[in-house]
């Protein structure tokens, strides 16, 4: 487990060096760019999700664009980008660092409503511009991209079902896919595939 840790603490400080190395001065200036770095350098060994989205985020609050003082990360909270009501997704492609107030009073809305037109704090560009630019350089996918700006009122029905029924297929796949690497590495024990609803009875009895 500790080596899985380190791979991926290595993994993501090599990540986020390589974005910062093609970084251009649209979002941020060298100095504070330098200051990041620095910053990166002392937490390398400890690149938990909360420090790893901090990083990628330019050190500022994805709702807000406020900096953050990293000293009081805990002050801050992780939030779903889509709402848990919405779809089940908890990957690093659905969360993003927020101040724990600002993310209290999203509750079960979307970002792009709520803050998507708000001027990012000092930056001269409305939120959703600074997604973007996230986007252009780097710091976030094209996929996490689309979750911050997604707006479940202007998708009609059928694309709604859609929608959710592509991420059912897509997690249905990759337990097949495990499931058949399994039995072929274990030829002698049968794999038994156990629906998502039965997680929890079987963690609570076994």
């Amino acid at each position: 487990r500790e080596k899985r840790k380190s791979k991926l603490t290595n993994t993501r400080y090599k990540k986020i060096s390589e974005t910062y190395e093609k970084i251009t001065d649209e979002l941020i200036s060298e100095y504070e760019l330098g200051k990041l770095q620095s910053e990166l350098d002392s937490k390398a060994n400890n690149m938990r999700d909360r420090y790893y989205l901090y990083f990628m985020q330019l050190g500022r609050d994805a709702y807000t664009g406020e900096p953050i003082d990293i000293d009081e990360l805990e002050q801050y909270d992780i939030d779903h980008i889509l709402p848990q009501s919405f779809i089940k997704d908890d990957s690093l492609e659905n969360r993003v660092l927020v101040k724990k107030a600002v993310n209290n009073g999203k509750s079960d809305n979307v970002p792009v409503k709520l803050y998507g037109n708000r001027m990012a704090a000092d930056l001269g560009m409305t939120i959703r511009h600074m997604w973007e630019k996230w986007k252009d350089q780097g710091l976030i996918t094209k996929t996490k991209y689309n979750n911050l700006i997604i707006d479940p009122d202007k998708i009609n029905k059928y694309e709604s079902s859609g929608f959710i029924h592509r991420q059912l297929v897509e997690t249905s796949q990759i337990i097949k896919l495990v499931s058949t690497i399994l039995q072929s590495k274990y030829p002698d024990t049968e794999i038994i595939v156990v629906k998502a609803r039965y997680n929890h009875y079987l963690r609570k009895h076994l």
